[in-house]
């Protein structure tokens, strides 16, 4: 009963299992613990299969996957969550793989946020804002739109005016 198992499946965006379709070394699974060390590294998702059955001793980690993904799915790094299992326990991860359209339209705001504090002249910062949507095949009014539903939540919070002027020139940057 000292031992803890971690049930860890891979997902597409639609949470449908994501299968291993071709026998490579970049197919994986690690696991770590909460201080970043390495508890198991890069443990082979067999081919054929959306899932790994990992034991580990009991406590709290970061599980984080790799997958070739598809021609049109070239994205590899899934997105990570977070396990605590105790003794005699199995706890499922879910793994989603995310195209790489979802994440740019994750990260580009602090990208930009990112090269504005470096002081990168506005014209690269614009470049640089089209060719990653033009990377992700996503559209500036799909990314207008959902800066702008972020703009609308923070303008019902107070103190959040600084971050929406952040938001509104990505914005600007955007539409180019």
């Amino acid at each position: 009963m000292g031992i803890a198992k971690l049930n860890v499946w891979f997902r597409d965006e639609k949470c449908r299992p994501y299968y291993n379709k071709v026998n490579t070394i970049w197919d994986w699974v690690t696991v770590e613990n909460c201080t970043g060390e390495s508890i198991i590294f890069q443990h082979p998702v067999p081919v054929g299969q959306a899932h790994v059955e990992l034991e580990v001793p009991p406590g709290c980690y970061v599980v984080k996957g790799h997958v070739c993904g598809e021609a049109d799915h070239i994205n590899e790094a899934t997105h990570w969550a977070i396990a605590i299992v105790g003794c005699g326990q199995e706890a499922c991860v879910n793994l989603i793989l995310p195209g790489v359209g979802t994440c740019v339209a994750q990260a580009l705001h602090p990208i930009v946020q990112e090269l504005v504090l470096q002081r990168v002249p506005d014209v690269e910062i614009a470049r640089t804002s089209q060719l990653l949507m033009r990377a992700g095949r996503v559209s500036s009014e799909v990314m207008v739109a959902e800066l702008q539903s972020r703009l609308k939540m923070l303008r019902t919070l107070e103190g959040t005016a600084k971050v929406a002027a952040h938001i509104e020139k990505t914005i600007s940057f955007v539409k180019g």
